[in-house]
Order: C-alpha cells, then sequence, then structure tokens
C-alpha cells in the first residue's frame, strides 16, 4: 500500500467514525431495540386487539389517528400505541 493510499484509507476511517454519525446511529439502535422489547404487531392482529376491521385501522394510520412502525415495506404498530389508544378511548 502506497503512502498516498493509506492517507485516503485513514481519511475514509476518520469520516466514518464521526461523533454524529455515531450519535445519530446509535440513537436510531436504541429506538429499534426499544420497540422490538415493546413489541410489534401486524396490522391484522392489531386491528383483532382493537376489535375493527383491518381496513378501520388502516384509515386511522392514514389519519395519524395511531402512530406506526415502519420496517422496510411492513407497517407495524406497537403494543404500548394499541394500548394507549384503548385507553384513551375509554375515558
Amino acid at each position: 500500500m502506497t503512502q498516498k493510499e493509506s492517507q485516503s484509507t485513514s481519511q475514509i476511517r476518520l469520516s466514518s467514525s464521526a461523533p454524529n454519525c455515531l450519535g445519530v446511529s446509535l440513537m436510531r439502535l436504541e429506538t429499534k431495540a426499544k420497540l422490538v422489547e415493546d413489541g410489534l404487531e401486524r396490522i391484522d392482529d392489531a386491528a383483532k386487539f382493537l376489535a375493527i376491521s383491518p381496513g378501520k385501522l388502516r384509515a386511522m394510520i392514514r389519519q395519524r389517528t395511531i402512530s406506526v412502525v415502519r420496517v422496510g415495506r411492513a407497517v407495524r404498530v406497537s403494543r404500548k400505541a394499541l394500548i394507549a389508544f384503548a385507553a384513551a378511548k375509554l375515558d
């Protein structure tokens, strides 16, 4: 490896380990870990929990009545969001 190649490699390493990039990545990982820990439900299962149709739940998601988590193309609803929504409707 030439001196120029080693300098460019060290520059890449330094730029990829910048504090801002690392901090954001750690926050995202912690958030994702928390969501998995809390539990995520599919639309059909979440609709059954609320005793409504999946179409009604999708409409509520579009209206942003219930928050969702997108994992790739999949849409999931956290158990905490379901419980909070149900509790709010009982009050």
